[in-house]
């Protein structure tokens, strides 16, 4: 439905929807920072679907022939960066961070 109305609302040429036509897109067009970005964009999202294709594939394939009894352990493996929140993350990567500062400030005094 948003999207929906968004398609429609780009259709009118003024911010009162007095007139529908194309001069929206005529003005996104004419723009390069608007193509550059756009094909930033495309490029991110076809670079995300090589490297996902080249790492799930072979994980894939790792799972699929592993034993019976290990498959749940691999499963779980695999899994396990998805359940973790980015909050827990962020904040264990602040920890690490300052463990090192730490180690760092003794050997160098």
């Amino acid at each position: 439905m948003p999207l929906g109305l968004l398609a429609v609302v780009s259709l009118f040429t003024s911010p009162e929807m007095a007139a529908m036509g194309p001069s929206q897109y005529a003005k996104f067009a004419g723009d390069g920072f608007n193509w550059s970005v756009l094909f930033a964009t495309l490029l991110l999202g076809v670079k995300t679907v090589a490297l996902t294709a080249v790492i799930g594939y072979p994980l894939a394939l790792v799972f699929a022939e592993a034993h019976r009894r290990l498959q749940p352990i691999l499963l779980f493996v695999i899994i396990l960066p998805l359940l973790t929140s980015v909050v827990v993350r962020t904040f264990r990567f602040g920890m690490v961070m300052s463990w090192i500062f730490a180690i760092m400030i003794r050997v160098y005094e």
